[in-house]
């Protein structure tokens, strides 16, 4: 905590007002960059016209918000079981996953997609993006096209099968 308050050029009584602890910080930073992606996908998702480009334009600027901080990601990553204990709600992905929920739904909705469970899919598609943008990131450069044409074929793939069921 004394290499961070000292970082932030604030008086630590300052800094413990707003963060009484390392939990509260690493949470004030999932929160922030969560911030920052979701507006990213939601700006790219609500380009699109059909359902391919739905799919495709959400994986796109999430694999392309994540190569472009490379480190950042892999904090998250390493932190995640940590964050997950104190909470998902208190991150901000949970907003993320929220609005993903919504264009799912408004898809289904307006027929563009089958109608299947919520419960299972929304968790899948973030599932599939966040470990193969792990892969991604991995790779020097990372394959933003190549991560994001394999999620998008097979989420799509998948939706369009199971909805044949």
């Amino acid at each position: 905590m004394r290499d961070i308050i000292g970082r932030a050029g604030l008086a630590p009584g300052t800094f413990y007002n707003y963060f009484p602890d390392k939990p509260a910080v690493l949470l004030a930073v999932a929160n922030h960059i969560s911030e920052g992606c979701r507006q990213q996908v939601r700006n790219a998702r609500n380009q699109a016209t059909s359902l391919e480009s739905l799919v495709s334009s959400g994986f796109q600027a999430y694999f392309e918000f994540i190569a472009h901080d490379r480190a950042t990601f892999a904090f998250l990553r390493r932190n995640m079981a940590i964050l997950r204990r104190l909470g998902l709600d208190e991150t901000g992905f949970r907003v993320g996953v929220d609005e993903l929920r919504a264009d799912v739904q408004a898809a289904i909705s307006a027929g563009r997609i089958p109608d299947l469970p919520l419960r299972y899919l929304i968790p899948a598609i973030g599932a599939l993006a966040f470990e193969v943008g792990a892969e991604m990131i991995a790779s020097d450069p990372p394959d933003v096209e190549g991560a994001t044409r394999f999620c998008t074929t097979l989420c799509l793939s998948g939706i369009t099968g199971l909805g044949r069921n």
